[in-house]
This record gives C-alpha cells, structure tokens and sequence, in this order.
C-alpha cells in the first residue's frame, strides 16, 4: 500500500474512484455506489442510445480528460501509451489546476463521492495525484468485463474493428492496473455484479473500510430494480469465450489473471507476468500502428465518401421533395379549380334535377286529376246510356199502346158504320134510338182514342226530346274523353322526356363524381399523396355522404376503415353508390302504367 494511503481509514474524505475500460460496466457500479450513499457529480453526463441508464459520471471531468488526452498527442480511442514527457511540460501545472477545480465545483466539500470515467484508466496518477492534494483518500474498484463483450458492444456503438478493440481493452485495463498498485483497490467483474451484488457491496466495503452511510432494506430493493431493469446485458460464460477464436493472446491471458483476482483477491505473483504483456505491448503497438492508422484513414476516406453519397442523396431528396411539393401546389391549384367547376356543374345539376323532380310531380298530379275526370265521364257515359235504352222501352210500349187504340178506334169506325148501314135498312123509332146510342157511344170512344193520341204523341215527343239530350250530352262525353285520352297521351310523351332528362342528369352526376377520383389526373405523383388528393376532391364535390356510406355498407362500418378511402380504393369500382339520392333513384316511367 503507498505511504499515502497509510492512514486512510481514517481519512476525512473518501472518493470511490471507478476505473475499466468503455463498456465494462464502469457506469454500473458507479450508480450502486451512489445509491449506498456516495455523493454524485452535479453535472452528469446525459443518458443516450448507448447507455439508456445514464454514465453517472462528470461532464467536465471527461472534457478535460479529452483535453489532456489531446495535449499528450492521444485520444480516448487510442492503444498507444501515453507519451510519457507530458506530465513534465509547462502545460501539465494548468491540467492539475483546472483538475482541483473541477473536484471542487462538482463535489463540494463531500465527505464521500464516486469519481469515474474511463479515461481516468489512462491519466491514474494524474488524477490519483490530484485527489491526494487535495486530501482526499481514493478508494479504486477496477471493473472488469470480459473482452469480447468489451470489444462487441463498441463494435455496436462506435463501429470499432474487433481487432483495435482488443487493443484498447488491454491498453485501458493493463494501465488502469498498474496505475493504482499501492493503493486501497479492489477487482470485480461486471458479471459478479449482475449475478450476486450484495457480494459485491459486501466486499467492496471491507476493502474500502468503509461503512456505506445509505444501506438499508430499501437501497437493496433500488439496486435490485436497478440491475434488473436497467442492465440487461449478459455475458457468456468466461471458460467458453476465452476459446473463442479471434481473441488475443495478451488479452486472454490479462484477463484469465485479473478473473481470478476478482474471485480470490489479487496476488503480487502476478505482477510479473502483467508487466511482461504491458511491456510487450508497448513495444509491438508502434510496430502496426501505421498499418492500423493506414486502416483508419482509409475508412475515413470511406466514411467521407459515405458522408458525400448521403449529403448528395439528402440533396436529391429535398429537390424531389420541393419538386414533389411544386408538383403538389399545382395539382392543389388545378384541383381546386376542377373542384370549382364541379361545384357549379353539381349546383347547376341539383337545381335542374330539383326542377325535373317538382315537374314531375305536378305532371303526376295532373295526370291522376285528369284520369279520375275521365272516369267519371265514362260513368256518366254509362248512365246515360242506361237512360236511354229505358226512354226508348217506354217510347216502345207508348207506341204499342197508340197502335192498339189506333186498331179500337177503326173498330169503332167500322162498327158505326154498319149499324148505320143496318138503321137504314130499318127504318123506324127504335132503329133512330139505336142509331143515336150507338153514335153517342162512338163518340166517346173516339174522344178517348184522341185523347190517348194526344197523349201518346206528347210522350213520345218529351221522349225524343230527352233522348235527343241524352245523345248529346253522350257525345260530349265521348269527345271529352278522346280529349282526356289525347292530353294522356301528351302527358306521358312528357314523362317520358322527363325521364330521360333525370337519367341524363344521374349520368352527369356519376360521370362528375368518377373525373373527381379519377388517378390520371395526377401522373407521376406518389400513390399515397394521390390518395390523399382524391380524397380531398371527393370530399370537396359534395356528392360523397361518408356517414350514409358507413350506415348503408355494413360491412365498411364493420372494418373500422375511412368511408372515402374505401368508396376511392373498392366501392367506386364495386359499384356503390355515394349518396341517398343516387340509391333511390327510381324509373320514372313507373307510374304509367301504377
């Protein structure tokens, strides 16, 4: 243990230092630390794609890091090690500086705080230095993780090749180890901690000698949500990855050691063979250094030339977007006049199909007034024949009646005659008595006989006279009808036309409804603003009603799907009407024959 770290139990300020390379878990446990009571850094890095849960680490501690890192000729990314004259130049008093600062800015006057950000595993004694001046106690925990997790998660986010991603794991975690020999350190890998955490708590504060202020039932149940949830990443089991092919000797090896110190405690036997791979290290890495960096620029170069392709196809997008938009204000233009015109045909339509329909009706009208008026002339008709046949019964029997008297009277005349014939021959008193009965008897006979032909021809002539009436009010009749049946006739040459017109004007309503939704009206212009225009211009003709649409087609309603999309894309060419009116069109010849 270093001389300064002697009397660290009893220390009045501790900072937990996190060291591990990117992607080891590093951000893990600083966030368990936290949550045992050690004080957060006040300005923190922001959660991202990368890492969802947060990095739990310092902003302007990884900005100075970069800074020194730049000053020293290296970058976050880099296997080399760094250069070793840095801490010497006249700039390394200012890094220490700002270094002071910052712990003061981010931590005030903690008693207990976690410090952590990878870069750290590569300036350790700058920082482990700079905590010491300012009489803070580092208590170091080294997270290990195993390489190829390592080396595929930065694959995955930062598209480093698998081959420098072994390097940096070993540059990191070989530097991060061998800057904190001496002090008060513990090792732990990023698996221990997913699977058995209590241990790790358990472990870190005896090694630390410290009692952590915020444990209690409650922190464990945080932990616990914390782990389970916010990290699910798993390795696979060590003994089988180490087999993998593709990983390095070096890092093998760097990792079987630091395993088993995770496990047991570390052992100062194995320092040796530790620095025998750092060494190693060094002195190959400038070796392949420029073959790497001949990579890098070439995939630079290739990066560049992506960069170039996607600026210039986000180009061509935004011109075939303006195009598009060009294109889209002039179908909006040529749409909205089209729409015009359809709006005036539809009114001209409606208003003259509302003329035809009430013309209609009134002709109906009169042609049901002109029927009943000719029924009842046929009625009449009918009686006045009736009327007539029984005049010219009685006329009949009137005339038989006559004849009869007609045949008495010459009788009569014929009787009188002889009796006066028969007087003459004998003459005498009761011969001239006779006579004179006789003569008075005819003479009433014949009185009554004119009488009764009086009679008789007064009848007749009051029947003549009414059949004479009857006659003609029978033919007025019969021309009335011929009349009624002519105007009939006219009535429905009228209806007829009337007909026609209606259908001439349901066919302009169609034909303007199909040129609205018609697709060629907007060549070349994607099929989903098509869509979308057709809708607007079926909605726009006011000849599409989308609630009757739903309620009339079950099934449209049934499938939830937008009634004007589906009268475009199925209804229109199933043929389904759009409106009441166009459905209930009935022929209007119907009632000629009703």
């Amino acid at each position: 243990m270093a001389e300064t770290d002697a009397g660290a139990a009893g220390a009045s300020r501790v900072a937990v230092v996190v060291l591990g390379m990117h992607r080891s878990g590093t951000s893990a446990f600083s966030r368990v630390f936290g949550l045992l009571g050690c004080d957060l850094p006040r300005s923190l890095v922001g959660a991202d794609a990368s890492n969802e849960t947060g990095y739990w680490e310092s902003q302007p501690v990884r900005a100075l890091n970069d800074r020194i890192l730049e000053s020293a000729g290296t970058r976050w990314n880099d296997w080399l090690p760094v250069t070793p004259g840095w801490s010497t130049s006249l700039k390394a008093p200012g890094f220490r500086a700002a270094a002071r600062q910052i712990l003061r800015d981010e931590f005030g006057d903690a008693a207990l705080f976690v410090l952590k950000d990878p870069r750290i595993c590569r300036l350790v004694p700058f920082w482990l230095g700079t905590l010491e001046a300012e009489g803070i106690s580092p208590r170091i925990l080294v997270a290990l993780r195993h390489p190829l997790d390592v080396v595929a998660s930065l694959q995955q986010s930062n598209g480093i090749d698998p081959g420098v991603g072994h390097l940096l794991w070993l540059r990191h975690t070989l530097d991060a180890e061998f800057g904190s020999r001496g002090h008060v350190r513990l090792f732990a890998s990023y698996e221990q901690l997913l699977s058995n955490w209590p241990l790790i708590v358990e472990r870190s504060a005896a090694a630390f000698e410290l009692s952590w202020p915020r444990h209690s039932n409650w922190t464990n149940a945080e932990i616990f949500s914390f782990l389970a949830y916010g990290n699910r990443r798993r390795s696979g089991s060590p003994a089988a990855m180490a087999n993998m092919a593709g990983m390095p000797d070096w890092a093998r090896d760097t990792h079987a050691i630091l395993s088993r110190w995770a496990e047991a405690g570390e052992s100062s036997a194995d320092f040796a063979a530790l620095d025998a791979i750092r060494t190693a290290l060094d002195t190959a890495a400038p070796a392949f250094v420029n073959v790497i960096a001949a990579g890098e620029i070439a995939a630079a170069k290739l990066a560049a030339s992506v960069a170039d392709h996607e600026a210039t196809l986000r180009q061509a997008s935004l011109r075939f977007d303006h195009q598009l938009a060009e294109n889209e204000a002039v179908a909006n233009r040529a749409l909205a006049a089209r729409e015009r015109e359809h709006a005036v045909a539809v009114a001209l339509s409606a208003e003259r199909l509302a003329k035809l329909e009430a013309e209609i009706i009134a002709t109906r009208h009169q042609h049901a007034q002109t029927d009943s008026a000719l029924r009842q002339r046929q009625l009449e008709a009918e009686e006045a024949t009736a009327e007539a046949a029984q005049l010219r019964e009685e006329i009949a029997a009137l005339t038989a009646r006559f004849e009869a008297q007609s045949r008495a009277s010459a009788d009569l005349e014929a009787a009188s005659a002889s009796l006066q014939a028969n007087a003459q021959q004998h003459a005498g008193g009761d011969a001239e008595q006779a006579r004179a009965a006789l003569a008075a008897q005819l003479e009433r006979h014949l009185a009554d006989a004119i009488v009764l032909r009086d009679e008789s021809e007064a009848a007749m002539r009051a029947a003549r006279a009414e059949i004479g009436k009857l006659n003609e009010s029978l033919s007025k009749t019969q021309t009335n009808s011929r009349q009624l049946e002519i105007r009939l006739g006219g009535r429905f040459d009228e209806l007829a036309v009337l007909s026609r017109l209606l259908h001439g004007s349901e066919t302009a309503l169609r034909s303007a409804l199909a040129a609205a939704i018609d697709a060629r009206r907007w060549p070349g212009v994607p099929r989903a603003v098509r869509v979308r225009l057709q809708k607007r211009a079926l909605i726009s003709s006011g000849l599409f009603d989308a609630a009757w649409y739903a309620s009339f087609y079950p099934d449209v309603a049934a499938a939830g799907v937008d009634a004007a999309l589906h009268y475009i894309q199925h209804g229109a060419s199933e043929g389904r009407e759009p409106n009441p009116a166009l459905a209930h069109v009935a022929p209007l010849g119907e009632g000629k024959n009703g």
